[in-house]
């Protein structure tokens, strides 16, 4: 757990119709972890074997080569990584400087709906191709799509 004195605690609300959803946000926390702060806890992965990103798009102080030379490390050690990468606010759908093609030849399993799985294809591989291409651009990737 890390404690960010002063910051209130990071939230999202889901405000769900019968038709659609939105959400309501507060990410001063979440905007405040960078990668330095999973190094100083690095020694609590061991003996783990999964590693879980879940909101990648949120997290922009982990859009790094730390944060990846992290991951290529608790690969190293064995752990298989999965990926929530959520909805991209900035619509750019590959992480601060593209940061994504580095993170996904490390992980095994990426969670997506179909519209995210659709944009990220999109931005990895073209405009005008299917979700699948994601399989064909990672083969090592499982594309769970709800």
């Amino acid at each position: 757990v890390k404690v960010f004195p002063g910051l209130p605690s990071s939230v999202c609300l889901v405000l769900s119709g019968r038709a659609d959803r939105a959400f309501v946000s507060c990410y001063a926390t979440t905007d405040a972890l960078v990668t330095r702060d999973l190094e100083e806890r690095e020694a609590a992965l061991e003996g783990c074997c999964h590693f879980h990103v879940g909101g990648y798009f949120n997290m922009k102080g982990l859009m790094n080569s730390e944060f990846t030379a992290l991951l290529r490390r608790c690969k190293a050690k064995g752990m298989t990584i999965s990926l929530n990468t959520q909805w991209d606010a900035d619509g750019v759908w590959l992480g601060k400087g593209g940061h994504l093609r580095e993170v996904l030849p490390l992980v095994d399993v990426l969670f997506v709906n179909e519209v995210e799985a659709q944009k990220l294809a999109a931005a990895l591989r073209g405009a005008d191709v299917a979700p699948l291409s994601l399989c064909e651009a990672f083969p090592e990737l499982t594309v769970v799509m709800t």
